[in-house]
């Protein structure tokens, strides 16, 4: 099977800087993701034993996406079947402010397997 002479990496950053792409902040979703994650966040984390929110492109297969998604990152991946409370594929949204008559907003999630971030203590070496 012959090699592909393009980099993962490389792969990934053409996808990124396509010519043809929306910026993510001028997305008509980004307010709505900013605006979500800053009103959940801590609880979130908390109900998803997530170490991380963000916002970002979905990535499926491997593969950057162009849909604006609320990132979770966790230690480890898990089956809907192996957890009491599965992180779901999207949260219907309704901002305070639109309330009144609107459906809101459905934002997608996706999930990232990635160690928890730790931090050197300062002090004296052992």
């Amino acid at each position: 099977m012959p090699r592909s002479s393009v980099s993962p990496f490389e792969k990934v950053r053409k996808t990124l800087s396509d010519e043809n792409r929306v910026p993510l902040e001028e997305r008509a979703e980004y307010a709505a993701l900013k605006s979500y994650k800053r009103a959940h966040q801590w609880d979130l984390l908390r109900r998803y034993g997530a170490h991380g929110i963000g916002i970002g492109w979905k990535k499926t297969g491997g593969e950057v996406t162009d849909t604006p998604a609320l990132i979770f990152y966790v230690a480890k991946k898990t089956t809907p079947e192996e957890t009491d409370v599965a992180i779901p594929k999207t949260f219907q949204y309704v901002p305070k402010e639109d309330e009144e008559g609107d459906e809101g907003v459905n934002l997608v999630t996706d999930v990232v397997e990635s160690a928890p971030p730790s931090f050197e203590e300062e002090g004296e070496p052992e």
